[in-house]
């Protein structure tokens, strides 16, 4: 059996999510980038997608939304953040034009990114399938769907989304082929681990990742189905995957996740709040920093060490003297761990995990497995120094976490400003994670967990009570919601367009939350809250007034509804033929409804509704007028003519 050859690859996350990603993702084997295409939504808990990793979740422009999935898409496809642009869909692709980050153009590639930017905002997706002239992208819709494929041709694709520019090419993939995965199994021995698989039929090697904490294993080649190694991870899960070698090409098995058993042993990791003060105690004898060794001390009231526990992104805990200042850690002496405090910054060997016992706790420091805290001798006694010791769990060794006496660091602000027809509050800052807050609109009512409310001008008293087991003192006192009466406003316009058989009125928006608009078209009518319209040629003066309790003043003033006369456009045709004993005459088509049409066949003559007809041979000169109350005059004239039949 060949040993792990160690060496840092690309590590994305220790969640479900990662593991979904990384066979929807590439894989560089042998000197060539494999694309695996996505055909299902990535799960919530996928960083590339959902974590502020993503540039648009974590400015709250997350999925739905094209950007925000294309952006992770193209994050989960490379392996690293990549560098596209960070604003609207319709600046991707000049962007990246403009700074030269991946190649560009107008021929589709599995793993590009397509670009439009049509419409307000523009559009993209990633090409995940090419067969033949059919493409299959991937995309999300901005207040639509998370996640949905579109599979045509690329003819038809491209003129789906308004102002297609072009494929922005990540990396040049060679699109993954249909091969068979093997069947990952994984078993443990107490730190031995076992990794088993079916053998592929066409499979020349294999290779296995092991990963962990931002970093992951990758053996040797080889050809063998199973490999047994001991590894001792540092009590976070970790995930294991085989690459089974077909020729140029890989398939990927199944990713198991695995939680070290051994760390069963040691009870529940806890999480007591992000922030809190608490005094370590052995029975009625207390840690305090002697000389900057934790000893065993015992202490009045006054007297009991307080530390600061402050809760690591891992879960550990930093634990700092609050008299002091100084961090507990950890020095190594052959098998056992002495535990001082010292003036060092704060990081990640010197953090600590908790851990739930049936009487007390037990403290871990995180780069230390299977130690628990202990006292020399198993016994609590005075001035002993502690240590962290490879022992089994005992009561003796636990110790107990009880409220140290510092007070709430809370802070509470009261809220001013001017309405806005939203509710308001006070907020409290810094919070510490456990605690319970309840409040109060008067002394004389229960308290509540709903936080009290005001969205109209005028003052609430809010009386809050902060409660945390972590804490010796609960915390009190009172805060006001003033909302001021604000300046009422709107934007208002007039009406002036032309006719087009329609209602039209003015338009008034901007209003403040609230406000009541009222209406007349003379001073001396009765307001109305019905907008008056017009839809003939001429102009109204409409008369508006906007109120609102919570504003200062109200708003009066006059706007005009403008209709204008349109143009019609009549198709008129005058006659020319031969002698059929029949009367002829113009033709008139398209003529507004309510229109009046004059003729005359002498511009000396005076107009006439009646049409002008003619039947002998010869020609007679129409003129014609058409008239309408919303439209302008139309005027013009046409021949009749009767020619000798032959």
């Amino acid at each position: 059996m060949r040993f792990l050859k160690k060496f840092i690859v690309s590590f994305l996350a220790i969640t479900l999510a990662v593991l979904t990603s990384f066979v929807n993702g590439t894989y560089q084997l042998k000197a060539k980038t494999y694309f695996f295409a996505r055909s299902s939504a990535p799960s919530k808990s996928d960083f590339h997608y959902y974590s502020d990793q993503n540039i648009y979740y974590k400015y709250d422009y997350g999925m739905p939304n094209c950007t925000a999935y294309a952006w992770g898409r193209a994050y989960e496809i490379l392996g690293e953040p990549p560098q596209l642009s960070t604003g609207m869909a319709k600046e991707w692709y000049d962007y990246n034009a403009k700074h030269h980050y991946y190649a560009y153009g107008s021929i589709p590639k599995v793993g590009s990114v397509m670009c439009w930017n049509g419409d307000w905002g523009g559009h993209v997706a990633i090409v995940e399938k090419i067969e033949g002239e059919y493409l299959t992208i991937s995309n999300s819709s901005y207040g639509g769907e998370a996640f949905y494929t579109q599979t045509n041709t690329f003819a038809y694709l491209k003129t789906y989304y308004p102002g297609f520019q072009g494929f922005l090419y990540l990396h040049d993939f060679t699109p993954a082929v249909n091969l068979a995965k093997p069947k990952l199994r994984v078993s443990r021995s107490g730190m031995n681990y076992t990794f088993q698989w079916d053998k592929i039929a066409d499979a020349t090697t294999y290779q296995i990742d092991v990963c962990h904490d931002a970093k992951c294993e990758l053996t040797d080649e080889f050809v063998t189905s199973k490999l047994t190694f001991t590894k001792a991870f540092a009590d976070q899960p970790y995930w294991v995957r085989v690459h089974a070698q077909h020729g140029d090409f890989a398939s990927v098995s199944n990713t198991v996740g695995v939680n070290p058993a051994a760390y069963h042993l040691m009870g529940t990791k806890q999480n007591l709040g992000t922030h809190f003060y608490a005094q370590i105690a052995f029975g009625d004898i207390y840690v305090k920093n002697v000389n900057h060794t934790a000893m065993l001390e015992t202490a009045t009231n006054d007297d009991k060490g307080i530390y600061e526990f402050i809760r690591q992104k891992d879960g550990s805990y930093t634990i700092k003297d609050t008299k002091t200042k100084e961090l507990l850690t950890s020095m190594r002496q052959k098998n056992n761990v002495d535990l001082f405090f010292t003036n060092i910054d704060d990081t990640k060997n010197q953090a600590f995990f908790l851990r739930k016992l049936k009487k007390g706790y037990a403290l871990q420091p995180s780069d230390t497995a299977y130690a628990v805290c202990g006292v020399k001798g198993e016994k609590a006694e005075r001035t002993t120094p502690i240590q962290i010791n490879r022992i089994a769990l005992t009561t003796s060794q636990s110790f107990r976490i009880q409220k140290g006496g510092i007070t709430l660091p809370v802070n509470v602000n009261a809220y001013k400003g001017s309405y806005d027809g939203k509710a308001h509050s006070i907020s409290l800052q810094n919070v510490p994670a456990g605690s319970t807050i309840t409040y109060r609109t008067s002394t004389k009512s229960g308290w509540s967990s709903k936080k009290p409310t005001r969205t109209n001008a005028g003052t609430t008293m809010v009386y809050y009570h902060v409660m945390n087991p972590h804490y010796a003192q609960d915390m009190y006192g009172s805060a006001e919601i003033i909302v001021h009466k604000a300046n009422c406003k709107a934007r208002i316009n007039d009406y002036k367009h032309t006719y087009d058989e329609k209602k039209h009125t003015i338009s008034i928006t901007k209003t403040l939350p609230g406000s009541t608009i009222y209406y007349r078209t003379s001073l001396k009518k009765d307001w109305t809250k019905e907008k008056p319209m017009r839809t003939n040629v001429g102009t109204t003066s409409v008369y508006y007034k906007i109120s609102n309790p919570n504003a200062r003043k109200t708003i009066t003033g006059k706007a005009n509804i403008t209709v204008l006369k349109a143009t019609q456009k009549p198709k008129i045709k005058g006659y020319n033929g031969s002698y059929d004993h029949k009367k002829h005459t113009l033709c008139m088509t398209q003529i507004k409804p309510h229109s009046t049409i004059y003729y005359r066949s002498n511009t000396k003559k005076k107009w006439s509704k009646i049409k002008p007809t003619r039947t002998s041979v010869g020609t007679t000169k129409v003129y014609y007028k058409i008239t309408n109350s919303n439209y302008k005059d139309v005027s013009g004239s046409v021949s009749i003519i009767i020619k000798k039949k032959t």
